[in-house]
Parts: C-alpha cells; sequence; structure tokens
C-alpha cells in the first residue's frame, strides 16, 4: 500500500516555520513497511488543500494530513476534507466533551472559538486529543481513507503512534518492515561516490522498477554531512530480520569492497567514537595543538565517554606567540608543514602522549602570506615505540574496524594516507579537498623520539565549514594512522 504525507500552512511555505512533521511520519511509515513516495505542503487555502488531497488520493491508498485543525479562521483542514468526502460538517459529541474536559481541568472557560474543533466531516471518526484541544481525523473515501492530525508536533507524534500507524496496519496488512542500515564514510566526495556506485545503483533502480514491490531488494539512499561524514542509508522491506540481515550484510558487503576503508561506520559510531575505540584498543594516549581549527578536534574527542582513559590534553594556539612559547614552533610562517610538524611534536612532548596531532591552515576571510583561504595542514607525531608496536602487529590491523566487525566475509584493509586523501572532498556538493602535497611514508624528526607524517589539503567554503571538514579529515588521518599495516 501506498501513502502520501500532507503538511497543510502557509507559514511552511514562506520558511516561517521548519516542516519537521512530514520527517518524523516518513521515518515511522518506513520502520512500519509503509510505503511513502510523496511528501508535499499546501498553504491556507480551501480549494488548494481540496486540490492537493485529491491529487495525493488519486496515486496513493492513504493521505496522512498535519496542520489545519486548530480554532482559528485560517484553520481549514476539516472544511477541504469534507468538500472532498462530498459531505457537511456535524458537531461530534465526544469531540465536544473533550474539548470541554481540557479547559475545565485547567478551570477556564472553554472559548466559543474552540467549538469549531467539535467539527468533523460527516461519516468521519475522531482521533481523541491527548495533548491539547484538537482531535484527529479518520475519514474513508471510498477504499481510501484520510488521516487528519494537529500540526503542533508532540500531538501530532502520540496520535501517530497511537492510533494512525495502527489504523493503517489492519486496514492494510503488509505483514512486512523496512530494515535500515547506515554506512557512514570519509574521505570521497559525494560526487564520486555517485560515479563509483552508478551502475549498481541502476540496477538496483532497475530492479526496484521491475519489481511489483520493493521486497527483498535493497535501496541506497546518500545523506551528506560536513560533521559526521557522507551517510549511505541502506532499506530493505523483509519478513523478518533474518532474512533483511543476509540482505543488508550482502549489501554492505559489496559497498565495502568498492569503497574500501572510506567507510568508517555502519553501527552508528561517529568518527571519534572509532578513534577511541582504537586508541583503547592499542593502549594508547593523545594529545592535539589546534589553532585553525579552534578546538573542535579537542572538543569532538572529549565527549566521547572515557576520554580521560587516553586524552592528555589540548592547546588551542591561534595566535602566534602562544605556537611560539608554549609549542617551541621554530617557523616564523605558521601555516607550513614544519610548523604543523612542530606544533605536533610540542604537543606530545609537553603532554607526554603517545601520539599527537596539529592542525593549521587558513580558515579566512583573508588570505595570509599568499597563501589562499583555506589551506589546511594536519600533522600526526608518534613516538618511536608507537611506530614498533604498530610495525609488529600481524594480521588485519582492521580486526574491528566495521570492515570486518558486521560482515565476517569482508577483510578490508586500510589504504595508504596519502592515496586515501588524494583528490578527496567534503560531503557537500559544493565543497571540495584537493591534496596538494602529502609525505608518503613517516620521517624520523632529529632529537625528537618522534615519526611525524603530515597531509596538506585545500578545503573550498565558509569559515565555519573548513574548519569543520579540517576537524573532520584530522580525525580521519588518525583513524587510517591506527589502521595501517603496511609501514
Amino acid at each position: 500500500m501506498r501513502v502520501e504525507i500532507l503538511t497543510v500552512g502557509t507559514e511552511i511555505l514562506l520558511g516561517e516555520i521548519e516542516d519537521t512533521n512530514s520527517s518524523y511520519i516518513a521515518r515511522e511509515l518506513v520502520l512500519n513497511g509503509i510505503d511513502c513516495f510523496s511528501r508535499s505542503s499546501v498553504g491556507d487555502n480551501v480549494e488548494r488543500i481540496v486540490g492537493a488531497i485529491r491529487n495525493s488520493l488519486s496515486k496513493a491508498d492513504a493521505v496522512i494530513i498535519t496542520g489545519g485543525l486548530g480554532p482559528t479562521q485560517d484553520d481549514i483542514t476539516r472544511e477541504a476534507i469534507a468538500t472532498v468526502m462530498n459531505v457537511s460538517l456535524e458537531v461530534d459529541a465526544r469531540a465536544l466533551e473533550l474539548t470541554r474536559e481540557f479547559f475545565k481541568s485547567r478551570s477556564r472557560e472553554m472559548p466559543e472559538s474552540n467549538l469549531k474543533q467539535a467539527y468533523v466531516p460527516s461519516g468521519g471518526k475522531i482521533i481523541e486529543q491527548r495533548r491539547g484541544t484538537a482531535p484527529g481525523l479518520i475519514c474513508e473515501v471510498g477504499n481510501k481513507v484520510i488521516y487528519a492530525m494537529p500540526g503542533v508536533p508532540t500531538e501530532m507524534y502520540e496520535m501517530l503512534q497511537r492510533a494512525v500507524v495502527p489504523d493503517i496496519l489492519n486496514r492494510f496488512p503488509t505483514g512486512k518492515k523496512i530494515y535500515l542500515r547506515d554506512l557512514v564514510s570519509w574521505g570521497i566526495p559525494e560526487s564520486q561516490l555517485a560515479d563509483i556506485l552508478k551502475d549498481h545503483l541502476l540496477d538496483l533502480d532497475q530492479s526496484l522498477a521491475n519489481s511489483l514491490g520493493s521486497d527483498g531488494i535493497v535501496t541506497v539512499a546518500f545523506q551528506a554531512n560536513i560533521r559526521r561524514g557522507i551517510r549511505l542509508r541502506l532499506g530493505v522491506k523483509a519478513e523478518n530480520e533474518t532474512v533483511a540481515k543476509s540482505l543488508l550484510d550482502n549489501e554492505e558487503a559489496f559497498l565495502i569492497s568498492k569503497l574500501g576503508s572510506a567507510v568508517f561506520s555502519s553501527d552508528g559510531e561517529e568518527m571519534e567514537e572509532v578513534v577511541a575505540r582504537l586508541l583503547v584498543e592499542k593502549e594508547l594516549s593523545v594529545s592535539i595543538a589546534e589553532s585553525l581549527t579552534g578546538g573542535i578536534v579537542s572538543d569532538r574527542l572529549v565527549n566521547v565517554r572515557g576520554a580521560s582513559k587516553w586524552f592528555k590534553g589540548s592547546i588551542v594556539s591561534y595566535q602566534d606567540d602562544i605556537k611560539h612559547e608554549l609549542l617551541s614552533v621554530k617557523s616564523e610562517d605558521v601555516v607550513t608543514v614544519e610548523a604543523a610538524k612542530e606544533m605536533a611534536i610540542g604537543a606530545m612532548t609537553l603532554f607526554k602522549s603517545d601520539i599527537a596531532l596539529s592542525t593549521t591552515g587558513i580558515a579566512g576571510p583573508d588570505r595570509v602570506n599568499d597563501k589562499e583561504i583555506g589551506t589546511v595542514f594536519i600533522a600526526i607525531a608518534l613516538r618511536d615505540r608507537v611506530i614498533a608496536n604498530l610495525k609488529g602487529n600481524s594480521g588485519n590491523n582492521a580486526s574491528k574496524n566495521v570492515a570486518s566487525r558486521n560482515v565476517a566475509s569482508r577483510n578490508v584493509a586500510s589504504r595508504n594516507v596519502a592515496d586515501s586523501l588524494k583528490d578527496g572532498s567534503s560531503p557537500g556538493s559544493l565543497l571540495s579537498i584537493k591534496s596538494s602535497s602529502q609525505a608518503d611514508s613517516f620521517e624520523i624528526e632529529p632529537n625528537t623520539n618522534a615519526y611525524v607524517k603530515t597531509v596538506k589539503l585545500q578545503l573550498f567554503g565558509g569559515r565555519r565549514q573548513i574548519r569543520e571538514i579540517a576537524s573532520m579529515s584530522t580525525l580521519d588521518f588518525l583513524r587510517r594512522i591506527l589502521l595501517e599495516n603496511s609501514w
């Protein structure tokens, strides 16, 4: 069966409020195996609402409406539904009783305007209101049905779960649910991901188009976020969890065979949580020296539960003299490979950590020393004992990485860091990262007892975007190093 979602309210069309209701409804439908192929919004105009409802009913078995059930003059969803049904509005005794009880319980007289909320299209049924005054509606139109709920999110959420979804499943039993899984990647731009997976996604779309339903066919959707990575949402309708898991496992294995270690999570872990887990597994501590990122990297790490066990500390060295005085940076130009190295070594020395990260660069609004806005240098320093320990590991270091944690048939090794970041990008289609020059291996720094590796990136976007992308790339840089076997 198919459902369409319609939100009513001129304020939505004017952009004065965000339509979160339709997103919430869509998620609930998906989780219950109910197909939703269209969502739309319409202003407070009876003729337009009537047209929108009729259009939805011409394509779907049911339409779910939110908004326009209040007591004011512009709340006209009831009138529109009655027009579609070709019936009149009648006072529903139960709806009137509930509204009066609501005001009585608050020691108030019911305003005359609230009487409007007791009117129901003839033949329709109310959904009792438990958090406000406007009841919902269930109105049959032939073999199809209209559900109407208030636009107030808390009232709508409660009605949807208590009455609407159960009624849909009772009328149109699916016997199946939709199961979801998210893979999250970083280091490959969204457009390049689409190119890599183009043929496969076309095959999935064709299978869906050729089938009578979506049962057993995995769908893949992209959702980009500069702080969290590119989310590949896998979904499949199946009769039970065992069948769904098998289908999702196969799809996940195929996607990771194409994307490699760019995929860092398939079980809800954020990038900082993946890094934290690897640090705990390898019994390593970390410290950070941030300039460009202004403490974002540190903030993300310390918000991971148990961070005190492996996070030594950080310095936000935004001004040059702080870099020179506290981190012993000798370079006059502090936006260089050498300055990034010195910052990382300075943090490792100051905090006595096993690993140290540093970020320096230009987020804008102006160029500095003829360097472009978006120029970023990231460095990672490791004590020589850490290098020895990591080199001594055998087999696949990523045994608990997403590549082998969830699907036993996969065994994906981490790619070389330089290769993995080459021509990478942010998740946004309007932003990009391009690697300009980067070391292919760790270099031993004289008299420092440390190995250092650096990456130079050129980022594009606004100031906040550059800082967030640089922070995410810094965490990803560390993740890949912790998984690296080749050195």
